[in-house]
């Protein structure tokens, strides 16, 4: 399983061949990341950049990730993209929890909630604050 790490990855072709080496056979390696140019990597890459001090530059992943996987031996069963969101009791919550993950040590409260807005997006119904996202999601599988 990789979640959310493959994009701070160079190349990720040793890690696949890796991964093939130690599953046993039919064994399934799960990889969910940033999709290159979607929402979250410009999140990412842009808001958070600016707003840690440390900063992010990732390498999100394209259709090329399932070609290497297959290049390695993998079978691709699945590979798309899913939105879901990320539910707090309030937008409140939601900013002092995106702070707190991604470092955001250069942004006010009211710079991350606009970030947020503009990058993300997110809304409040049903009592909670709903927060949008959205990984690439590969299964793939050891012949």
């Amino acid at each position: 399983l990789s979640l959310a790490a493959l994009h701070h990855v160079a190349d990720i072709s040793p890690f696949c061949e890796e991964a093939w080496r130690v599953l046993a056979p039919s064994g399934v390696l799960c990889i969910a990341d940033a999709a290159s140019a979607s929402p979250v990597a410009e999140f990412l890459n842009v808001f958070v950049h600016r707003h840690n001090s440390m900063g992010h530059v990732g390498r999100f992943l394209d259709g090329s990730v399932a070609a290497t996987l297959a290049d390695v031996g993998f079978h691709v069963e699945r590979a798309a993209i899913v939105p879901y969101t990320w539910r707090f009791a309030s937008p409140d919550a939601m900013v002092a929890f995106t702070q707190l993950l991604f470092g955001l040590d250069r942004a006010t409260p009211e710079e991350v909630r606009a970030g947020i807005a503009h990058h993300l997006g997110y809304c409040v119904e049903d009592g909670c604050c709903h927060l949008r996202w959205e990984l690439l999601f590969l299964r793939a599988v050891k012949r």
